[in-house]
């Protein structure tokens, strides 16, 4: 039967309708199917992108871990410089009679709740490198190798030992970390960094202080070399004050007086240098570039291109080797000084106890000493003494009978260059004269005094004749070093710090130094004009007493052939004096006026002296005084009427406080101060030493970098290569 037409188009449309369903229902499974792959690709990408965050996240927490290990690398690295000098090659390697790095409790307390791979505790540093997942390994030591920083080498413009002659040693220490997530995935990072330890001469410094710095000079006064103090430094100045090179200080810059004391400010002009070597002045609108600015550390930077810096620019303290810090006496207990005076250890004698740290004992000048003065007193004063050479194995290292010492004497038979001066003086008409020894008007006492001809003391050392020496020549022991000893003060048991002073009312006393053109003043055997016996340039004189300097000292006494900064001829010795305190006394010095009043002690027209000096102070305000500690201007002690210049170069350092001469500065008829022509010796500039010039120690890190694990195994065995493991 046919369909009608309206049946034929009704049966059109419906299968139409299913072919547009038919391909509805496809597009809808294509599009699902479409739509469930993405999905699934997305939750893939998901998935990847999740696991490669993680691992992201556990290679930083691993870097971040190795890096930590190597901070504690450095932190032990850093206590045992601090307390030795020197150390073998392999002294960090994991072999019996080494002391190989390893990870402290501390360092397990810190990540405990981290996803880190813990080593075994205790960390077991001389088990087989490569053993932990976690582990940190310390380099070769080098013996180090001397470096001028030249400031105008990029990069040191902001460094602190900046035209300098430096020792340099670096250290790499290795760092490795293995961190793992809850399911067991582990990354492991691996890095290294140099731990560099510098060494910079005291003498390096034109001015060091091992303490707060205070400097009010009256006349002009020109630094020409670095200045560096462990503490606070303040400056001010009636007339100018220019610092020619770097300045620093461990703690803050003001212009002014120490809080506390009784002197006033004055208003005259300090400048410091610039990058440019422009003196640029400290003064601003309405007061003084100073640390109690907001905004010092920037402008400072700017305005001196790195030249004064101090906290603010992270300036670390240069401790001597292996000397614990000073500490300031605590002014609020008045009965009790409770200073640490640590310093003072450098020119304390020989321990014959044994309980002095081995470290700090080696840095003494009297345990480096050739030649040793040891001095017996008693009631009536200074009754002998003995003159002695230390006993030294092959490392050069004292020999000992126990906890003592051993000394050879040395009987010495030919014109001696020490005497014996008690001190002795009569009264007349309201005017005492002296007739021997000498009276410190500052000390307020008669002194018993031990004089050293030093042009004596050099003809005996030069000649090299054994037979002036109990059968010894002088090429067998001499080096440099002279140390005089004194006995303890009875009344002095030593404090917290262990320091005692020396017995009252004594000192030593330098004579007949004064140089010529062919002549050092001083002994110096490697001098091609005496016939070199000795690679040993110039001579140091320590001593745990008061040490008085008469006259010309290792110079002519002649402005016109020298300068405050260089050398009277070229063959000029480098030399130094280290005492409790150092007094110079002119050329027209003379013991019977020393008690007279200052109109008797009245200076020559020239005194020249060059040596550093290494001495102590009495501080401002000491236990409330409100004295002044005269500042570096009076760190030089006198007394006498100075009406006349001190040509002095050399370098000047106070290390300690004074424990023997402590009474304070400013009493009066004690002294007028010289005209300053005061430097800093090329001599020192360029690397030539007095001999025992102790060393401060600074570190730094460097060259910090993340290694892959082929870098890391090729390390290890080059490593132990060099190691011998």
């Amino acid at each position: 039967m046919k369909k009608s037409a309206k049946e034929k188009a009704k049966s059109t449309t419906r299968k139409a309708l299913l072919s547009k369903k038919g391909s509805a229902l496809a597009a809808v499974f294509i599009i699902g199917t479409s739509v469930a792959m993405v999905a699934a690709s997305t939750m893939k990408i998901a998935v990847g992108e999740l696991r490669l965050n993680n691992d992201a996240a556990l290679l930083v927490e691993a870097r971040n871990a190795a890096e930590a290990v190597v901070e504690y690398g450095f932190a032990d690295l850093s206590k045992r410089f601090d307390s030795t000098m020197a150390f073998p090659s392999d002294t960090l390697a994991p072999r019996s009679g080494c002391s190989p790095l390893t990870l402290p409790d501390s360092f397990y307390t810190l990540f405990a709740n981290s996803n880190l791979v813990m080593p075994g505790k205790p960390y077991n540093a001389f088990s087989e490198w490569g053993t932990y997942d976690t582990e940190i390994i310390g380099g070769t030591v080098p013996g180090g190798t001397w470096k001028f920083i030249s400031s105008q080498t990029p990069g040191n413009e902001y460094d602190p030992l900046k035209d300098k002659m430096v020792l340099v040693r670096e250290v790499l220490v290795y760092g490795k970390a293995t961190v793992e997530d809850a399911r067991g995935r582990q990354i492991t990072a691996y890095c290294s960094e140099e731990f560099q330890v510098r060494d910079a001469p005291l003498f390096a410094h034109a001015i060091f202080y091992n303490m707060d710095m205070e400097i009010a000079p009256g006349p002009t006064m020109n630094i020409v070399g670095a200045v560096h103090a462990n503490g606070d430094l303040y400056v001010q100045s009636n007339n100018s004050l220019n610092f020619k090179k770097n300045v620093s200080a461990t703690g803050d810059l003001y212009h002014g007086r120490y809080a506390g004391i009784s002197e006033s400010t004055s208003s005259g002009d300090v400048t410091f240098v610039d990058g440019d070597g422009n003196q640029v002045t400290m003064k601003r609108s309405g007061g003084w570039y100073e640390s109690t600015m907001d905004d010092w550390r920037s402008v400072s930077s700017q305005r001196w291109d790195g030249n004064v810096q101090d906290a603010s620019h992270g300036i670390q303290a240069n401790n001597a080797v292996a000397l614990p810090s000073y500490q300031r006496n605590d002014p609020d207990t008045a009965a009790l000084d409770d200073a640490l005076n640590y310093g003072y250890n450098m020119i304390m004698p020989l321990d014959y106890n044994g309980t002095v740290d081995d470290n700090i004992e080696k840095q003494k000048y009297s345990y480096q000493a050739g030649l040793y003065i040891s001095v017996s007193t008693d009631s009536s004063g200074i009754t002998s003494y003995t003159i002695k050479t230390p006993e030294r194995d092959v490392n050069g290292d004292l020999v000992y009978s126990g906890t003592v010492p051993q000394m050879t004497t040395l009987t010495f038979t030919g014109t001696s260059f020490i005497e014996i001066k008690n001190y002795q003086s009569y009264y007349y008409y309201g005017t005492t004269t002296v007739t021997s020894g000498l009276y410190d008007k500052r000390r307020a006492e008669g002194v018993d005094i031990l004089q050293i001809d030093m042009g004596k003391l050099r003809d005996a050392i030069h000649a090299n004749d054994p037979s002036m020496w109990g059968g010894l020549e002088p090429e067998k022991w001499w080096n440099g070093i002279v140390y005089v000893e004194w006995p303890y003060s009875g009344s002095d048991s030593g404090g917290k710090d262990g320091i005692r002073r020396a017995v009252d009312g004594t000192g030593v006393k330098l004579v007949n130094a004064k140089s010529t053109s062919s002549t050092p003043g001083i002994p110096d055997p490697a001098n091609p004009n005496v016939g070199a016996f000795s690679t040993v340039r110039g001579t140091t004189i320590a001593t745990n007493n008061v040490l008085y300097v008469q006259g010309n000292y290792n110079a002519d006494g002649s402005s016109s052939t020298g300068s405050a900064t260089d050398p009277d001829k070229t063959s000029e010795p480098p030399a130094a004096l280290a005492a409790d305190a150092i007094v110079i006394l002119s050329n027209n010095w003379n013991d019977a006026n020393s008690a007279k009043s200052m109109s008797n002690r009245v200076a020559s027209t020239l005194t020249e002296v060059s040596a550093a000096i290494l001495t102590g102070l009495v501080p401002s305000d000491k236990n409330n005084n409100n004295a002044y500690s005269g500042g570096v201007e009076n760190f030089p002690r006198f007394l006498e009427d100075w009406n006349t210049t001190l040509l002095y170069r050399g370098s000047m350092v106070s290390l300690f406080e004074s424990e023997a001469s402590c009474d304070r500065w400013g009493l009066s008829d004690v002294y007028d101060a010289p005209s300053r022509n005061w430097g800093f010796n090329t001599l020192f500039a360029e690397g030539n030493y007095p001999p025992g010039t102790p060393n401060t120690r600074t570190y730094r890190r460097i060259n910090f970098r993340n290694l892959t694990a082929t870098e890391w195994t090729s390390a290890m065995n080059q490593l132990k290569s060099d190691m011998s493991l």
